[in-house]
């Protein structure tokens, strides 16, 4: 979230009624983070991806879902960060991991 705050802080903070409250309230979060925070976090992530190079060489393709369910609006309007939280389970190694994928519709419900 840091990251994110350094890139629309500033609007954030000039604008907070044009944004939305939840997305707000998450990309205000990164404002807090030290620089200390933030190399932990990267050497932490650069340790969990050296961990992860011997597996992914045995790998053609991983096939996960894109989300694991889907939310009623009005229960993501109760517990907006959590059950958002929730949709990326399966695909947000991906994007920390620095690797492709491709998300291909399955059906609708």
């Amino acid at each position: 979230m840091a990251e994110r705050y350094c890139a629309v802080g500033d609007f954030l903070e000039q604008h907070p009624g044009d944004v939305h409250p939840v997305t707000r309230q998450i990309i205000s979060g990164g404002k807090s983070p030290t620089a200390a925070d933030a190399f932990r976090a990267q050497y932490r992530l650069m340790e969990l991806r050296r961990a992860t190079e011997e597996a992914w060489s045995t790998v053609d393709v991983l096939v996960t879902p894109t989300a694991g369910t889907i939310y009623r609006i009005e229960d993501v309007n109760a517990d907006p960060i959590r059950l958002n939280s929730n949709l990326g389970y399966y695909t947000n190694f991906v994007n920390l991991l620095d690797l492709a994928a491709v998300a291909v519709p399955a059906g609708f419900s």
